[in-house]
C-alpha cells in the first residue's frame, strides 16, 4: 500500500483486531474537483467484489439534510476527503463534529493528498474516538499536485491521471482486503511538533475560508447560469440580477471555479489565465447534482 509517497513524513502501525463486516458498508466522501469521488467509488466497487453490500454517500448531502442518523445502519463506515492545509476541509470538520455519539461503530478513513497530510489522521482519529467510534483503518492516496498544476496550466493530463488512478486502485484493493480481514492500520504523525504545526496551519486555513469572499472575482464573461450557486457544497454563493455574491461559509474546495463553463470565476490573481481541473468522469457527475441555494 502507498506509504506516503516516499516523503518520510509518517510512521505506520499495523495490528490485528477481531471484527467482522457482515452486511453493509457506507462510504461517505467529500470532494471539490473529483479525486476523492474517484477513490471512494473504487472502495465501493472493491467491497462489492468481496461479496459485501456497499453504498456511496455524499457528505455534503448528509450535512444539508442533517441526516446523520442514517449512518447508524452501516456495519462499517468509511469517510474520505481531500487534504486542506494538512487537515480536513472545513465542511468535513463540521461533519465530524456533528456525528452522533456512537457505541463503537467501526470506521475507516481515507485521505487524498497532493503531498503531505500533516496531522489530518491524528485529528480525525482523536475526534472520532472521543465520540465513541472505533477507527480501524487509515489510508492515504497521493494523487499528486503536479498533475493538478499541469491541468491548471492548460496541459492535457487525462492519460497521466488515468495511469495514476490505476496504480492507486491496487492500493485500494489492498486496503479493502485488510479491512475485511480485520487488519488494523494507522498513520501517525512523526512527532507532537508535526501535529501542532499542522494544526496551526489549519487554523490559518479556517480563517482564510471565512475571508475568502474578499478574493473571489467574477469576470464580465459570467452569463448568470447559476451553476456555481447550485453546486456549492455549503450554499455559500447566491445570485442577484446584478452580481454573484460569496458568503462566509466557504470551504475553499474551488468547485465553483472549476465547474464554471465560462471560466468567469477567479480567485484573486492566482487563477487568471489558468486552466481548470476536474477529475476524469467527474464533470458529468457534478453537473447532475442539485443542491438548493
Amino acid at each position: 500500500m502507498d506509504d506516503g509517497g516516499g516523503l518520510g513524513y509518517h510512521r505506520f502501525e499495523v495490528s490485528q483486531r477481531t471484527y467482522e463486516v457482515t452486511l453493509r458498508v457506507g462510504v461517505v466522501y467529500f470532494t471539490g474537483t473529483g479525486n476523492t469521488w474517484h477513490i471512494a467509488q473504487r472502495y465501493v466497487q472493491a467491497i462489492l467484489e468481496h461479496g459485501k453490500q456497499a453504498e456511496l454517500l455524499r457528505l455534503e448531502e448528509i450535512v444539508r439534510k442533517d441526516d446523520y442518523a442514517s449512518l447508524e445502519k452501516y456495519d462499517l463506515l468509511g469517510i474520505g476527503y481531500p487534504i486542506h492545509a494538512w487537515n480536513a476541509p472545513r465542511l468535513v470538520a463540521e461533519f465530524l463534529k456533528r456525528l452522533p455519539r456512537s457505541k463503537g461503530q467501526p470506521v475507516f478513513l481515507f485521505i487524498i493528498a497532493g503531498s503531505m497530510v500533516g496531522g489530518a489522521f491524528d485529528w480525525a482519529r482523536e475526534l472520532l474516538t472521543i465520540r465513541g467510534y472505533a477507527v480501524l483503518h487509515e489510508a492515504r492516496y497521493y494523487t499528486g499536485s503536479d498533475l493538478f498544476l499541469a491541468a491548471c496550466a492548460g496541459r492535457a493530463v487525462d492519460v497521466e491521471l488515468s495511469q495514476r488512478f490505476a496504480w492507486l486502485d491496487m492500493d485500494i484493493q489492498e486496503a479493502v482486503a485488510e479491512l475485511l480481514a480485520g487488519i488494523e492500520r494507522h498513520v501517525y504523525s512523526q512527532s507532537v511538533l508535526d501535529f501542532a504545526l499542522s494544526h496551526l496551519v489549519w487554523r490559518f486555513y479556517l480563517l482564510g475560508c471565512r475571508q475568502a469572499r474578499r478574493y473571489f472575482r467574477v469576470a464580465d464573461a459570467c452569463d448568470r447560469c447559476g451553476l456555481c450557486a447550485q453546486l456549492c457544497p455549503t450554499g455559500n454563493i447566491r445570485l442577484t440580477d446584478a452580481q454573484v455574491i460569496f458568503g462566509q461559509a466557504c470551504t475553499l474546495c474551488l468547485r465553483c471555479l472549476n465547474v464554471c463553463p465560462r471560466r468567469a470565476i477567479q480567485l484573486a490573481w492566482l487563477t487568471r489565465g489558468k486552466g481548470r481541473y476536474l477529475a476524469p468522469g467527474y464533470e458529468k457527475i457534478v453537473r447532475e447534482l442539485t443542491i438548493p441555494t
